[in-house]
């Protein structure tokens, strides 16, 4: 049966069946058939009319129709990213979803209050407001020398004239479409531009086109060169015989030779005029240009340049012809083992380039991470940056970027930490001789030993060491012996299929690469008990090498830790305080948001006596004269504006409090990210300390000397609990323990040596307002609160009781030892 086509205004449509580009607009801008909900541009209906016409066997919710042009005003926040997606804004989607814009917001959008945003590069800026202004008010630019030049081809026929060659293209600068004359919409592949003569067209414009003629093209020669930026990757490998383009590693090297120690090398702002003059010369010159090159003196503008090449490939590096496949391998149902081995597996499935493209950058990346108390950059944050840059769906399946965005950020992490990149991309299972030679190779393993003598060799050790050993009981199996809290923690080390793990399913191809995994990660990922890392190998030649450290060596160690420490934790004190601030802001604007909603409710309970007035007047046929309707109508048009008005300022009161929250909830993730690492230097503080007190003879009062003279040049205004300075102090009077702890928040504590018996400590805290003291019991080298005692040092004893209550020993000790007095 024919089609029974209406003449159809869109916002937008989720899947298209002719042209392949997404149909939005302000006015009329597409076709729809009602039987069998085909739609297509205005250009492809004589195409759509010849298309037999069958009904579908599922109804799709998702197209949208309308006749209203201000339907986009009742989009969610979610219908604003997918609009995103379709015209090519794909990067600003987490920007839009951030601030939780919404249709009726777009309209209200502008250059200004875009760069008060953020964002202020001016092609971006125009690229955004050229989208919104198109389908808020259909008056996207158009090129204003359309009707003042003439067209770039002919049509003389001759033998010049034939077929465009179309490609898709990425343009830097504002750009036309040469038949519909409109901007080419958003930033990346906007349009399609033959490879001949230049002619450059949106997709939707694809069909009815003139001939190309070459040789009347205005276009410079320039554009048809072969550029190193936007041709398919196996194109571009196999013309200039290279398994990886020259573009990838001459950024890897240049970043690898001056960015690893850059914090936030994949994260920084760049300028953009620097970044798409390189770009251009690598398009116009490329086999010039090294990382030696002045340019790429700066790694960010090498990272940057590295990504837009990924971003600009037509067929991204983990092909969207297998996409489907691959948010499959890391579906919710799936457990981690089976997820790594199915994305290996499509890894080693992709053609040749793609497969040493991405082994060349996997590589890179890990390297990246091995650097990563320098860099500050983490496998989370590397994987949210290469997530939609290295997977994406087809471009008339780009809103699947919007549901799909976690799934790609799982993705790469997985291949980040699970891939064998110096083997082949498709390894399968590493042979257990292998496997077993790189084990023997590393001084924590002690292969057959006795618990006997393994618990002599982590005597003394401090929290964090660590050593492997052959199972006792299973063959192929192995143990981890871990110091924690004191005692030695046995963790059996599984094997099956090849895999190792503390528990199934096992996602490690070897034991070294289990270790390896928890000298970055805390256990907590496989016990909660275990919130520490495997920081100190008790090694065959020595604990933590041959070589004994000296009191000159530990002095010094300790001071870097210790200035580590206090810049973290003067970091972690900034997020508190912005912390405060922002909740202060956000309650200003709680309290502003409830009086404008009694503003919005005043004027609407007005309008609506108005109208209940105008009503009666007309139903009782009043006759007031002309000049009481007047000043009634004038009454009531007066109204409903103030009232709109309101309206829209409760929405800006509203957005802003939604920003407010979200930005409060980035600063908790950030400082819930920092507490691993403040642990863990807290940790190494402590081995270094014992080591002074053992070897060296130093006291609890010596190091912290140490530390006061230290802090006298490196400041911190907050210090945690793990820091002994922070709480210790020498003797003190009743008085001047009360000026310190009374009136202080529940929790407060100090630690102090006792007047009369020196050498005896006790701890002083405040609960709901009253100074209480505790005396800390020491019997036979331990401390404690209470006998028996279990604690080998007063940091032991002060870090259990910040997280267990005082209350177990004294009923009026409702609390924990939760905040140093930070003299």
């Amino acid at each position: 049966m024919p089609f029974g086509f209406g003449h159809t205004s869109y916002n937008i449509i989720y899947e298209i069946a002719l042209g392949k580009s997404f149909i939005w607009g302000y006015q009329k801008e597409g076709y729809y058939c009602q039987d069998c909900q085909l739609v297509c541009h205005m250009d492809f209906i004589h195409r759509a009319r010849i298309t037999p016409c069958s009904k579908p066997k599922t109804w799709n919710d998702d197209i949208v129709i309308t006749k209203n042009p201000d339907a986009y005003m009742r989009w969610p926040v979610n219908s604003v990213k997918v609009w995103l997606c379709a015209v090519g804004l794909t990067q600003y989607v987490e920007f839009f979803d951030m601030r939780q814009f919404n249709g009726s917001s777009l309209k209200r959008l502008n250059s200004n209050t875009l760069e008060l945003f953020g964002i202020r590069d001016e092609f971006h800026c125009t690229a955004v407001m050229n989208c919104i202004n198109e389908l808020c008010r259909g008056t996207g630019d158009t090129d204003p020398a359309v009707h003042e030049s003439a067209p770039i081809y002919s049509t003389i026929a001759d033998n010049t004239v034939k077929e465009h060659r179309f490609r898709t293209h990425t343009y830097t600068s504002l750009t036309f479409c040469n038949k519909c004359t409109k901007t080419l919409w958003g930033l990346l592949r906007q349009g399609e531009q033959c490879r001949d003569c230049g002619y450059n067209v949106h997709r939707a414009c694809i069909t009815e086109l003139p001939p190309c003629c070459p040789k009347r093209s205005s276009k410079k020669n320039d554009i048809l060169q072969q550029p190193a930026f936007g041709m398919e990757l196996s194109i571009r490998c196999r013309q200039v015989q290279q398994q990886v383009p020259h573009v990838v590693t001459t950024c890897i090297q240049a970043i690898e030779k001056r960015g690893l120690n850059t914090p936030g090398i994949y994260s920084n702002e760049v300028d953009e005029s620097a970044v798409l003059n390189l770009r251009r010369d690598f398009n116009q010159n490329w086999s010039k240009i090294t990382s030696d090159d002045s340019r790429m003196q700066d790694p960010n503008v090498a990272s940057s340049i590295l990504k837009r090449f990924f971003i600009e490939l037509p067929v991204p590096l983990l092909s969207y012809r297998r996409y489907d496949e691959f948010i499959d391998a890391v579906d919710d149902a799936k457990d981690d083992g089976e997820s790594i081995n199915l994305l290996l597996e499509l890894c080693g499935e992709l053609s040749a380039p793609h497969q040493s493209t991405l082994k060349c950058l996997m590589i890179h990346l890990k390297k990246v991470l091995q650097y990563q108390r320098l860099n500050n950059t983490t496998v989370k944050q590397l994987a949210t940056t290469f997530g939609n840059i290295l997977i994406r769906p087809k471009d008339e399946d780009i809103w699947k970027i919007v549901t799909n965005a976690e799934f790609h950020v799982r993705i790469v992490s997985v291949l980040l930490q699970y891939g064998k990149w110096n083997e082949e991309v498709n390894p399968g299972m590493a042979s257990r001789t292998q496997a077993s030679e790189e084990l023997e190779s590393m001084d924590w393993y002690w292969g057959k030993i006795s618990k006997e003598d393994v618990t002599e060799k982590m005597k003394n050790s401090p929290e964090g060491s660590f050593m492997v050993r052959d199972a006792s009981t299973v063959p192929g199996e192995y143990t981890l012996t871990l110091k924690k809290g004191g005692f030695d923690r046995l963790i059996r080390i599984c094997h099956e299929h090849g895999y190792y793990g503390f528990s199934k399913p096992l996602r490690f191809r070897s034991v070294v690469d289990l270790i390896s995994h928890y000298q970055q990660e805390s256990l907590a990922q496989y016990n909660r008990e275990l919130d520490i890392k495997l920081m100190f190998p008790v090694t065959r030649q020595g604990q933590n090498g041959a070589r004994p450290i000296t009191n000159e060596d530990a002095q010094v160690k300790l001071k870097e830790l210790q200035i580590a420490y206090l810049q973290k934790t003067e970091k972690y004190d900034n997020l508190i305080n912005k912390q405060k601030e922002r909740q202060q802001a956000i309650q200003n604007y709680q309290n502003t948001l409830a009086a404008q909603r009694e503003v919005v409710n005043m004027f609407k309970k007005q309008q609506e006596l108005l109208d209940e007035r105008i009503e009666q007047q007309t139903k009782a046929r009043q006759e007031l004269g002309p000049g009481s309707n007047r000043v009634i109508y004038s009454n009531y048009k007066a109204v409903k504006e103030r009232h709109s008005e309101a309206l829209e300022k409760e929405k800006i009161f509203k957005a802003e409090l939604d920003n407010f929250y979200r930005e409060q909830r980035l600063t908790e993730s950030e400082m819930e990210d920092m507490k691993p690492d403040i642990h863990q230097i807290g940790q190494e503080k402590q081995y270094y300390e014992r080591i002074l007190k053992e070897n060296f003879n130093y006291t609890e009062e010596s190091i912290t000397k140490l530390y006061n003279n230290l802090s006298s040049s490196t400041s911190s205004r907050y210090r945690p609990v793990e820091d002994q300075a922070a709480w210790l102090f020498g003797k003190l009077e009743p008085h001047e323990v009360s000026n310190y702890i009374a009136g202080k928040p529940t929790g407060t504590f100090l630690v102090r040596e006792s007047i009369n018996s020196p050498g005896n400590y006790s701890i002083s805290l405040s609960v709901n307002g009253s100074v209480f003291n505790v005396r800390i019991i020491r019997e036979g080298g331990l401390y404690g609160v209470a006998k028996p005692c279990e604690h080998q040092s007063l940091r032991d004893l002060i870090m259990y009781y910040n997280k267990e209550s005082l209350e177990r020993h004294n009923a009026n000790l409702k609390t924990t030892l939760m905040h140093p007095v930070n003299r």
